[in-house]
């Protein structure tokens, strides 16, 4: 009759502390979304966050994850090159040249990303990173505003931005 006690006393502390440490991540993820959203969205004072979803990332979906988010920028920017294919005038040419700039630059970041995938290094297992979908309300001045953003966060709880398009320099 005791060792059952014990053992229910001891699953109770574990199911407890499973918990606890799941409502310290969500709480840190949420933190970091707070601070990220408010230093990159001007004027930006946020209410509330809600975590609709989490998911692990390893090194291998980060890296798959990046190379969809490029393929889509690559097909939007094919999109936008269709206008330009007889360019009249020199706006046009400009605009052109920075079309096919950003292609390069997308296609480069692609192969990267297949590198870092076809790498027997590149860990496929271990959590490298969370993916938060969520649901921020704040407000910037006076008016009410509703963000629905998923962010890649390592386990150190900082936001991993994601490249789309060559830096201007």
């Amino acid at each position: 009759m005791k060792k059952v006690a014990v053992l229910s006393l001891v699953a109770g502390i574990i199911l407890c502390s499973c918990g606890l440490k799941q409502k310290r991540t969500e709480q840190k993820l949420k933190n970091t979304i707070v601070e990220y959203m408010q230093a990159n969205v001007e004027g930006l004072q946020v209410d509330s966050v809600h975590i609709l979803g989490t998911d692990s990332l390893s090194d291998m979906d980060f890296a798959y994850m990046n190379k969809v988010m490029l393929q889509n920028a690559e097909q939007e920017i094919e999109g936008n090159y269709l206008l330009y294919v007889e360019p009249e005038t020199p706006e046009e040419r400009v605009d052109q040249y920075e079309l096919n700039e950003r292609l390069e630059w997308v296609k480069a970041k692609m192969c990267y990303w297949d590198s870092v995938m076809l790498d027997d290094a590149t860990d496929t297992v271990k959590l490298q990173y969370y993916f938060v979908a969520s649901r921020i309300y704040g407000k910037i001045g006076e008016t009410v505003q509703t963000f629905d953003v998923g962010f890649p966060i390592s386990t150190d709880f900082k936001v991993q931005e994601i490249q789309l398009f060559k830096p201007e320099e």
